[in-house]
């Protein structure tokens, strides 16, 4: 087990993949006594443009706890473009941060279903509305291309972040032994590894 002494501001980032258990890691690590998460997706930094006024408010968020980490995790970070990579850099060059990697294909259709929920609940669409087209083009869509691309992702965030910085797991095997893969979260964010033995 890895410590460290008390600290203040972000401390670690979550950046994907959408679809990949990023809510599933966002609940257990919020459990964490060591940790503080003010909420799981704050879309901060894919929403420029940044301001001295909103990067302040952003850091205060994560000023207030007396805990070990302090993160957000956004699963859309994971394509920010290289200069909003930079300015995280400049403003948290010791940040850690965690990415799980899923079936390119599978997180893909699990997005898609999930836009298709969203539209037959929440916009009141209709099943006739949603044509094979539909599907294709949202499958298809640049966003959704990009979100799977993940040796460009990982490419950009080791652009300004060293490789220790950065914690890859892969959803179909470190999601089959989740105790082990949180314990390993814990290590890489330098809290208790035992606090999920338990």
């Amino acid at each position: 087990m890895q410590t460290c002494s008390h600290t203040t501001g972000l401390t670690f980032l979550g950046i994907g993949a959408q679809k990949a258990g990023t809510t599933w890691l966002a609940k257990w690590l919020s459990m964490h006594p060591e940790v503080h998460m003010p909420v799981k997706e704050i879309h901060f930094w894919d929403h420029p443009p940044f301001s001295p006024a909103r990067l302040i408010r952003y850091k205060n968020r994560f000023e207030s706890s007396t805990k070990k980490a302090h993160g957000e995790i956004t699963p859309k970070y994971a394509i920010l473009p290289l200069d909003t990579i930079k300015l995280i850099h400049d403003n948290f060059p010791k940040l850690r941060i965690i990415y799980i990697l899923r079936n390119p294909i599978e997180r893909a259709w699990s997005q898609v279903r999930m836009e298709y929920a969203r539209r037959m609940y929440k916009d009141n669409a209709s099943p006739s509305d949603m044509s094979t087209d539909w599907f294709i083009e949202h499958m298809l869509s640049e966003e959704s291309i990009s979100r799977g691309s993940y040796t460009n992702c990982i490419r950009n965030w080791l652009t300004y972040f060293s490789r220790d910085q950065l914690r890859i797991f892969i959803y179909e095997k470190d999601l089959a032994m989740p105790r082990k893969m949180l314990a390993e979260c814990c290590q890489h964010l330098e809290i208790n590894d035992s606090f999920y033995n338990s």
